[in-house]
């Protein structure tokens, strides 16, 4: 249960869905907790994040979106981690919405072909760091295989509370970075699992993350991931993932359930 203080903000891991406000202690970790507005009307405490957040949506429909969102809000509370961008595109829209002079002072971009480990090593415990490839000129191939050694590292030197936002981010595991989402809950290291489906995971895997993730955020998705996630995820059960409108997606958690909308047009920091 979350605890009452005197600031409040709707949650949806409290009592959102029961349009109630809830409060936090003003005295609770007020260096680390900040809100996150993942869409309209749907905001977050950012200490409330435990275990990895699968956000999944097919192009076009808005995870974009909430990917350059939460970059921004991390960037403006002067987090630290890091936030992988297989094709650029997100990375060059991050850049030119971060205005000011103190969250500039808190980000760092690097191109995957450019950053070493001493980079991660030395940035990732002061920045917020964005790394990019360029899958649509490299290919996917030499990208998951930049994407796996970056963000295994990038678990290797974060601190504890620090965040990692990864695209493609089922599709560029192995076993070893695969059990690294799965402990995120007890490393203490907030992860963000961001890609178009599921099925590059085995019906094992998809159990596993299952039982690990800490929330859900879809937007529309092919038809074998919404019926996956109706058989398997009781939460979904009943909605139509798959007939989802553009931009408006589902955010799960403590089996609660309710549909935004994104929000748009992105607000410069």
């Amino acid at each position: 249960m979350l605890r009452k203080m005197e600031v409040g903000i709707y949650s949806p891991f409290g009592d959102f869905f029961d349009n109630s406000m809830v409060y936090y202690n003003q005295y609770f970790n007020p260096f680390i907790m900040f809100k996150i507005e993942l869409g309209q009307k749907c905001i977050l405490n950012s200490d409330e994040i435990s275990g990895p957040i699968l956000l999944l949506g097919i192009p076009g429909q808005g995870k974009s979106v909430t990917m350059i969102q939460m970059a921004l809000t991390l960037i403006e509370n002067k987090q630290k981690g890091l936030f992988f961008d297989t094709y650029g595109d997100l990375a060059e829209k991050i850049k030119k919405l971060v205005k000011s002079k103190s969250s500039k002072a808190n980000f760092v971009i690097f191109d995957a072909n450019k950053i070493s480990e001493k980079d991660i090593q030395k940035n990732i415990k002061n920045k917020f760091v964005i790394v990019f490839s360029r899958t649509a000129h490299d290919g996917f191939r030499r990208t998951r295989a930049q994407a796996n050694e970056i963000v295994k590292n990038a678990y290797r030197f974060a601190q504890k509370g620090s965040w990692i936002i990864t695209d493609q981010a089922l599709d560029i595991i192995d076993d070893v970075l695969f059990e690294k989402y799965l402990q995120t809950r007890k490393s203490d290291i907030k992860t963000i699992l961001a890609d178009q489906t599921i099925m590059a995971l085995s019906d094992k895997e998809k159990l596993q993350l299952k039982k690990a993730a800490g929330g859900y955020i879809i937007y529309k998705v092919r038809s074998l991931d919404s019926n996956w996630l109706q058989k398997n995820v009781k939460t979904f059960k009943g909605k139509k993932l798959s007939e989802t409108p553009k931009y408006e997606f589902y955010f799960a958690a403590n089996k609660k359930i309710a549909k935004f909308k994104s929000i748009f047009p992105l607000k410069a920091i």
